[in-house]
């Protein structure tokens, strides 16, 4: 009689081998993942961390700046407040120039004063600007009074009323002053005129 196939059975203990084996490579695959996401999360919080405390130190130096900047516009509305009287305290000790030895006197222990006050805004780092001569500029000054020549170009400052005063490249106080401009066409013909008449009279005269 032919003999039956041998049909081999597994071995119960492989089997379960097996499966041990491949539930312990999902296990280390799991942890893997696991890892890897926490490194993924710590990463980010890092990066969040770091943005906020830069956020943080921006933050602190606007509102710093804003506060210095708050005192310092302070003081100097505090300051240009003075330059009024100041202008009056100097234009005053002018007019002792013209007084007597007595006047003259007491007029130069005012004038150390008047250096002293100076001093206080140099220190602020406030100063005055000088405008006669210079063309008209808008940002730094105020025009009150306007002169037909012909002796300058238009537009040039003639005179200083006032000084004008700055604050590094702020403008505190503009300079009151008066400008040039070109006379009129018919103001110009009589101009003419009035020289000719000057050179025909010089000319006779030296005949």
């Amino acid at each position: 009689m032919p003999k039956d196939n041998d049909t081999t059975d597994k071995d119960p203990a492989c089997s379960n081998d097996d499966e041990k084996k491949h539930s312990q490579e999902e296990v280390v695959q799991s942890d893997e993942e696991t890892i890897a996401s926490l490194k993924e999360s710590l990463e980010q919080s890092k990066q969040d961390y770091l943005l906020s405390l830069a956020e943080l130190e921006n933050a602190r130096k606007r509102i710093q700046k804003e506060k210095h900047d708050s005192i310092k516009f302070a003081q100097e509305s505090i300051i240009t407040d003075f330059l009024t009287p100041l202008d009056n305290f100097e234009n005053a000790l002018g007019f002792a120039q013209n007084m007597n030895e007595e006047m003259k006197s007491w007029a130069q222990g005012f004038s150390m004063i008047l250096e002293q006050f100076k001093d206080v805004l140099n220190q602020n780092n406030i100063h005055p600007f000088n405008s006669e001569g210079q063309v008209v500029n808008p940002h730094l000054h105020e025009v009150i009074e306007i002169e037909s020549t012909t002796e300058m170009e238009p537009g040039i400052i003639i005179q200083e009323f006032t000084k004008g005063y700055k604050s590094g490249d702020r403008i505190l106080r503009p300079a009151r002053v008066k400008v040039s401009k070109a006379p009129a066409e018919e103001n110009l013909d009589e101009q003419d005129q009035i020289k000719e008449d000057e050179n025909l009279n010089k000319n006779k005269k030296e005949a």
